[in-house]
């Protein structure tokens, strides 16, 4: 990881998702994720390394959990969270949440691959349905295969 300018620099999160729900994340300076269970209840995941680029050795965190059976990981970019910052109306990571957490109780689809677009289709319509984001938009959802 070189070091840049100081404005320059990227947040990411590395995640490995092993069959049966295992994941291993390394989180550098982005938003928490977010796992969410089937009805609706949450906890955030924490980013525990500064992000890419600031400082030439950069000391990673691997944090370990379980997804259990119908819980979903959430990852975002903070263009989402942050939506209608620029009017005074930022949705933020609560607000966020609990949009996430809306739609996935909200919406029953019996094919999971099909599920999982959909799910993300809505959360990026109610994002905008909410203010429009003028960041980067990014949302990944993910579902563990049970082997």
């Amino acid at each position: 990881y070189g070091l840049t300018a100081p404005e320059v620099f990227a947040t990411a999160w590395f995640v490995r998702v092993f069959a049966g729900g295992r994941v291993e994340a390394i989180g550098c300076g982005h938003p928490p994720m977010l796992v969410l269970d089937a009805s609706g209840g949450c906890r955030r995941v924490a980013s525990e390394a500064m992000p890419l680029g600031i400082v030439e050795e950069l000391p990673l965190v691997v944090s370990e959990l379980s997804l259990d059976a119908g819980e979903r990981l959430v990852v975002f970019s903070d263009g989402l969270s942050e939506a209608g910052a620029e009017s005074g109306r930022m949705l933020g990571l609560d607000g966020l949440t609990a949009l996430v957490a809306d739609v996935m109780t909200g919406s029953r689809h019996p094919d999971p691959p099909r599920l999982s677009k959909e799910l993300a289709s809505d959360v990026l319509t109610r994002v905008d349905s909410h203010a429009r984001a003028t960041d980067d938009r990014s949302l990944l959802l993910v579902e563990p295969c049970r082997a």
